[in-house]
């Protein structure tokens, strides 16, 4: 049997020390190539999400820029529309102001026309009332 201070002890508890050093060692040494592995393959994935949110990045501003586009023309649409509505309505009001002079010169130039026979009327009913029968 072993005492706790004999050299035989003393021996053992050296190679157990220098064993388990030598297994955490390994361990350390594993465990940090394993760490520099995941380090890497990070580093790596964090290159590619650089690069998928550039692509997105400018993806999204080409975007922005269609729909600036869309915004401006509606506006230039809008306003042309506005413009064709204002020019349609004059050219309305001017034919309803063309239709109602020519209608009025047709009612003068028919009172004109129906004018000696209103008189012929006239005279005739006068005439008549006017006569015994």
């Amino acid at each position: 049997m072993l005492g706790t201070g004999s050299p035989r002890w003393a021996l053992a508890l050296t190679v157990l020390k220098q064993r388990l050093d030598t297994r955490i060692d390994g361990v350390e040494q594993r465990l940090g190539t394993r760490i520099d592995g995941v380090e890497q393959g990070l580093t790596g994935l964090g290159t590619k999400v650089d690069g998928v949110e550039q692509r997105l990045r400018g993806h999204i501003e080409a975007v922005e820029e269609k729909v600036d586009n869309v915004g401006l023309r509606v506006g230039v649409l809008h306003e042309d529309v506005k413009r064709d509505v204002r020019f349609s309505l004059e050219a309305l009001q001017g034919v309803a102001q063309q239709i109602d002079a020519r209608f009025d010169e047709q009612a003068r130039a028919f009172s004109a026309q129906l004018a000696p026979i209103r008189d012929a009327v006239r005279i005739e009913l006068q005439a008549g009332a006017s006569s015994p029968e």
